[in-house]
């Protein structure tokens, strides 16, 4: 029996990276189908591709600072890709990440697809 991914589940995933208290929390959820295609356009691009998982993946975050040391809100914003609207990370958001998080994370989310895919197979 083949089932539907829930689309709308998240994961808590803390980076390797995160020495301090208390850690940040990324919240991090699998793709659609719709948008594995914009994703793998990319595919020969790792830091493109990571970064497109991030902005299409990551569903938000907790106690994430900007340089200010103030909470940084979790926000969306719509764009076009391929023709069609989606609902996906801002880039003002987007850009206060570091690139070693957004490689880290992207690589989460992917693993996500992945195992779902073979979920899916049992």
């Amino acid at each position: 029996m083949i089932t539907g991914i829930n689309l709308l589940e998240t994961q808590d995933f803390v980076s390797k990276y995160d020495k301090g208290e208390p850690k940040t929390i990324w919240k991090i959820g699998i793709v659609s189908s719709e948008v594995m295609p914009i994703i793998m356009a990319n595919d020969s691009n790792t830091t493109e591709t990571m970064t497109l998982y991030v902005v299409f993946g990551l569903k938000g975050f907790e106690n994430f600072k900007g340089s200010d040391g103030k909470e940084i809100q979790y926000k969306t914003e719509q764009k076009i890709f391929r023709g069609k609207v989606f609902h996906v990370l801002a880039d003002n958001v987007l850009k206060q990440i570091p690139s070693p998080i957004i490689l880290e994370l992207g690589l989460e989310i992917m693993k996500l697809v992945n195992l779902s895919v073979e979920e899916q197979k049992n």
